[in-house]
């Protein structure tokens, strides 16, 4: 199960560390700085982390249904990757609900600061947040 990914080359302390960020989200994922101009595209992976989920009818107000809903476990989730010197080499993009069910996971990093089009489509990001 490979996603893609987008790697990146940092020195620290004098080292050359490989830094992979790969979209395990069911769509690209568009980071643009506040100024418009595109600094990454990564592109909709094979695969994404899902939750089960479980709907149930409780009521109906007029004809409008009215559901419960219960998350279950957890589907696809990759390993967590090691770190280095507290920096994790590998780190997943992954949905909020994703990244909530995962309170612990360090390595998971959501969208942040979203940009929309004249309609209210999500169109990118300005960035990632680690919570």
């Amino acid at each position: 199960m490979s996603a893609p990914c987008h790697t990146m080359v940092y020195y620290i302390e004098k080292s050359i560390v490989q830094y992979t960020l790969e979209n395990l989200t069911p769509h690209s994922i568009v980071i643009e700085d506040k100024s418009g101009t595109l600094i990454t595209i990564l592109p909709t992976p094979n695969f994404c982390p899902r939750i089960e989920i479980k709907t149930t009818l409780i009521k109906h107000i007029g004809n409008i249904p009215i559901f419960t809903t219960t998350y279950g476990k957890i589907v696809d989730l990759p390993y967590e990757s090691t770190s280095s010197q507290g920096v994790h080499l590998n780190s997943y993009i992954v949905s909020r609900l994703v990244k909530n069910a995962c309170p612990n996971r360090k390595d998971f990093l959501c969208p942040v600061g979203l940009l929309r089009d004249d309609k209210g489509n999500v169109t990118g990001c300005t960035g990632l947040t680690l919570n």
